[in-house]
């Protein structure tokens, strides 16, 4: 044997629910927990230690990053028309296959945690209680028979679930070029290649199908993660969060529990808080994808962003409505709320970033080939910038509003926020803060790119104090951000000098929560001086 190959199967569109709330997308390109699901595939098949090919539509253009991803793996692209059928995706990928290979098929919208040896010739057994178009298989004369059939209500289990192993690549190679000559599908082929190997079913597996959209958000509900700094479980019904330190996780509880009324609805509907090990508060779970993955992965078209920054912008005028009365924050609190949130928290993390690397305060950089600032000059003229925080300013707040911390619901049209920020960096457990904050934090995604920078999909050129930082931006998004400069959060500018000024300086004041990854703390500072060579062009 030369060995093993892992062909994904993604050579046509996703289905048209899934295209509604994501784009146009080969089922391997949809986002998956900050990620595609392809790179999660990636690792099934080096698990397998095979060399993983890709069929993907003729017509997909893969995005630059994709490029990189792809191109750093070692994978084999084959292209096919999108209107193939699953036998000529499969002919097309068996291209790159040496015939004295094993072969593994994967469906491109499925996912397998694997937890046996895998049989030389065996498919991958899964159960479901949706009704959609499966296959299934039976035991007749002693051999698997596989046939497709329309789900009912009474079967659920025994289901064939996607993966396939070939141990003969160059009979199975025979076997679909026949079949495509008499113009059969996957299924003869499967029965032809069975009755001369015996197949043989793997049920101890864990089966994610993304196919569908009912499927898509089920299985990203098993693949919940927890952030590194805090512990999130879900049981599909309810999200129970934990972490440290404990008063943050308090004050997030507190503002769900105080929230007026008029904001419930553009919230996780809020269950329970209390201490038991630790003190947690539990929400109701949401099978809504969250804006960042669209923006960083999905291929909506720009209409339909104009959409969703109206939900969002609808929500912080919502806000604006909301303002506290005076003994509830007392008359030195927009003061207060300006040198701890917004002049003070940058100077002592740009401190806090600079001891930690060795870097000068004081030395100055260059940014894209020009002189660029010191760092303390930088965080100062970026404060300058933004007229002090006024009474007329603080109403209900949000404090932490980018695309990670909102899901969308496509069919009431309408943000699902999670993660208030709850208090101040002194402590304070506060509902009420700067308006223009939670607008820098909204601008935070949509022109400073954070997500982007989460999901690694950035371009940094980076030694010493000399940086320039790039993104590849498709046309859809230079297409919201030419709508987002017109826009107004309530009666905020959403993109003037003050908020990209603000927005700008949120990237210094997060430098040194990113010491795991230097890479990124780098491109965080570079987005800095990006967004400040932004501000000097904003009339």
């Amino acid at each position: 044997m030369s060995g093993a190959y892992f062909i994904i199967l993604s050579g046509a569109y996703i289905c048209p629910e899934l295209i509604a709330e994501f784009g146009s997308l080969p089922p391997a390109f949809l986002p998956n927990g900050g990620r595609r699901l392809y790179e999660d595939q990636l690792k099934m098949a080096r698990a397998m230690d095979a060399q993983p090919v890709l069929v993907l539509p003729n017509d997909y253009v893969l995005p630059h990053y994709d490029v990189e991803r792809i191109n750093a793996a070692n994978i084999l692209i084959e292209r096919v028309p999108a209107t193939a059928s699953v036998l000529q995706s499969i002919a097309q990928g068996l291209c790159s296959v040496k015939d004295d290979a094993n072969v593994y098929i994967l469906f491109g919208d499925t996912l397998f945690d694997i937890k046996s040896p895998w049989p030389a010739n065996g498919f991958a057994v899964g159960s479901t209680h949706h009704l959609a178009r499966w296959s299934e298989f039976e035991i007749i004369d002693g051999r698997y028979v596989f046939h497709e059939y329309q789900r009912d209500t009474e079967q659920t289990t025994d289901i064939v679930a996607g993966l396939f192993n070939f141990h003969e690549a160059g009979h199975f190679k025979k076997i679909v070029n026949i079949a495509l000559q008499d113009n059969q599908g996957f299924i003869e082929a499967l029965n032809t290649y069975s009755a001369s190997y015996t197949m043989e079913p793997v049920y101890d597996i864990t089966w994610l199908d993304f196919g569908h959209l009912y499927t898509y958000h089920q299985s990203r509900c098993q693949e919940l993660l927890a952030r590194s700094f805090n512990s999130i479980t879900s049981d599909g019904r309810s999200v129970v969060k934990t972490g440290l330190p404990q008063r943050k996780i308090f004050a997030e509880a507190e503002w769900f529990q105080h929230l007026p009324p008029q904001l419930r609805p553009y919230t996780p509907h809020f269950i329970d808080a209390g201490e038991k090990e630790t003190y947690s508060y539990e929400l109701e779970y949401l099978y809504f994808p969250l804006m960042s993955e669209l923006y960083c992965f999905g291929n909506l078209p720009a209409h339909m962003w104009e959409i969703m920054l109206d939900g969002c912008l609808d929500f912080l005028d919502k806000m604006q409505g909301i303002r506290p009365k005076n003994y509830e924050i007392g008359d030195d609190y927009p003061s207060l709320f300006f040198n701890d949130m917004i002049k003070g928290k940058t100077a002592q993390r740009l401190e806090t970033f600079a001891r930690d690397n060795e870097i000068s305060l004081t030395k100055e950089w260059r940014y894209g080939g020009k002189p660029a600032p010191s760092l303390r000059a930088l965080g100062e003229e970026l404060i300058s910038a933004i007229v002090p925080t006024a009474p007329d300013d603080i109403t209900m707040w949000h404090g932490d509003f980018h695309f990670g911390n909102i899901f969308y619901n496509f069919r009431s049209k309408r943000v699902s926020v999670v993660d208030p920020r709850g208090m101040l960096s002194n402590g304070r457990i506060t509902m009420f803060g700067d308006a223009r904050y939670d607008i820098s934090k909204l601008g935070h995604s949509v022109f400073g790119f954070y997500d982007f920078l989460i999901a690694d999909r950035f371009d940094l050129v980076s030694s010493d104090y000399d940086l320039d930082l790039t993104f590849d931006t498709v046309p859809a998004r230079r297409r919201l951000l030419d709508i987002y400069k017109s826009r107004k959060a309530g009666r905020y500018a959403c993109m003037d000098r003050s908020a990209i000024a603000m927005t700008a300086l949120l990237f210094l004041s997060m430098l040194p929560l990113h010491t795991t990854n230097k890479r990124r703390q780098r491109a965080m500072l570079a987005n800095a001086f990006r967004l400040k060579s932004m501000m000097e062009s904003c009339s």
